[in-house]
């Protein structure tokens, strides 16, 4: 449907506990002037005892030929001690669609 999106991720920790989850996506759609809205990275844990979505912050409206970020904040089910790894299948979704992405690898000491 000459749709293309490339999607970056940052990882913001916080002392609380607290992963925030930046996804940066650029809509590089073929077609001039496709407008996508309703912008989020939905993302599901390897391990669901390590974090829970506590919040999702959706972009609500991405022009053609720029970059917006939509927000995924997790929240520590419990302390851990040492480096913690996990992975988290992730989705994009605009425009009541869905689209798989890449899966996010994080690592977090405490």
């Amino acid at each position: 449907e000459g749709l293309e999106h490339r999607v970056t991720c940052v990882r913001h920790l916080f002392e609380s506990g607290h992963v925030v989850l930046q996804f940066a996506v650029t809509n590089q759609a073929e077609i001039k002037g496709q407008n996508i809205s309703n912008v989020l990275v939905r993302v599901v844990s390897s391990d669901d005892d390590l974090y829970d979505v506590e919040a999702e912050i959706e972009l609500p409206f991405l022009p053609f030929s720029s970059t917006g970020s939509c927000y995924i904040i997790l929240r520590e089910k419990k302390q851990t001690i040492g480096t913690v790894h996990t992975s988290f299948s992730c989705d994009l979704y605009f425009d009541d669609r869905s689209t798989p992405l890449q899966n996010l690898e994080i690592s977090t000491d405490h």
